[in-house]
């Protein structure tokens, strides 16, 4: 090799797709003028190169439209700012149940709002949507519902919605010394409400506790006697503290002496007194005089299904007793009934075909 004279090099460098090298230079086969299907196919003054091949000028789109297929044959002229299709740019489709409105993407159906950012996208009812209420954004607390875009709590009957924000409370007004009668309306000094009036005595079956008119059978903060709470996880049913969870079922009567609860939950094992504890629940109280309660109750999960519930009278002397059974799913009534065995069962199984038996789905 000849040490003293210099070689000429040529550097070559690819393309990236999808342009071509064409004389040193990258370009684009398919719109350039001077390279248009190959390198130094030169269309004329009056052509264009759309996709390789030289052709007679294309109309151009209306200055406020853009053309959103330059590699076509034909242009697409589309309204950046109206296309759902092509919203703001080309290509920038509008998902589902929106539409495209000053080349943004809003959403379609009246009354709903866009909210969130990214992924996390989504029209909305303001009015109802619990994570965006009143405006995007607004959650309400937990346990609190949207209704016309404020945030409120859920009573069951009789209580009522008292007071604002983190103040909302479900209130029983015909008892509430602070709100009797209606939200905010205060008794005064020595005067209880009963019966949704200020009054100073208390009607029966209440009594004054704490200078509150109070049912002993049931207030759990004065159960059976003023004073009296019941623990964490309990309530108070004939002023006994029983097990509460998140599903009892309990029975009382209005003769003293021994009626029975019998619970028949869907896994197919009973739990009565012969048998306390069975698929989860618990029967807390087995009472043998007085008028109750019996208790059978579920701490945690309770499983899902028909229950089948039977109040017995053990021997004649209750036989004509009322019996009251309420069914607490959440905190919240959801079964109420009253009957009258008017016979003795002794023990008998609770199944489908027990006369005055109570089938739930719960």
């Amino acid at each position: 090799m000849n040490r003293g004279m210099p070689v000429a090099v040529t550097c070559l460098s690819g393309c990236a797709s999808p342009t071509t090298n064409c004389g040193g230079t990258c370009v684009n086969t398919k719109t350039d003028l001077m390279n248009c299907g190959a390198c130094g196919n030169a269309c004329g003054m009056s052509a264009t190169c759309r996709v390789g091949a030289c052709v007679s000028a294309v109309p151009s789109c209306p200055t406020w439209q853009s053309d959103c297929a330059p590699l076509a044959p034909a242009p697409l002229c589309v309204d950046l700012q109206s296309s759902d299709l092509h919203c703001g740019l080309c290509g920038n489709a509008c998902p589902a149940g929106y539409s495209c409105w000053m080349g943004v993407c809003t959403c379609s159906a009246a009354g709903r709002s866009r909210c969130g950012t990214g992924g996390t996208t989504a029209c909305v009812d303001t009015m109802t949507d619990a994570r965006n209420c009143g405006s995007c954004g607004n959650a309400c607390p937990g346990g609190q519902t949207c209704v016309l875009g404020a945030c409120r709590i859920t009573c069951t009957p009789p209580r009522a919605i008292c007071g604002t924000g983190t103040e909302m409370a479900c209130i029983d007004t015909a008892t509430d010394s602070a709100n009797c009668g209606t939200c905010g309306r205060r008794c005064g000094t020595g005067e209880v409400c009963a019966g949704s009036s200020c009054t100073t005595a208390c009607t029966a079956p209440r009594t004054m506790c704490s200078g509150a008119c109070v049912n002993r059978s049931t207030d759990s903060a004065h159960c059976g006697t003023c004073g009296r709470a019941c623990g964490a996880g309990q309530a108070c049913a004939g002023g006994v503290c029983i097990g509460e969870g998140a599903l009892r079922i309990t029975l009382t009567w209005s003769t003293s002496g021994e009626m029975d609860l019998h619970v028949l939950p869907p896994c197919g094992m009973e739990i009565s007194y012969a048998r306390t504890m069975a698929c989860g629940g618990t029967l807390d109280r087995d009472a043998m005089t007085g008028t109750g309660p019996e208790n059978v109750f579920w701490t945690g999960t309770f499983p899902s299904g028909r229950y089948l519930i039977c109040p017995e009278a053990f021997n004649l002397a209750v036989a004509g007793a009322t019996w009251t059974l309420d069914v607490v799913r959440g905190g919240a009534t959801v079964h109420h009934s009253t009957g009258v065995r008017g016979t003795a069962d002794g023990d008998t199984p609770c199944t489908a075909s027990f006369r005055g038996v109570i089938a739930l789905d719960l």
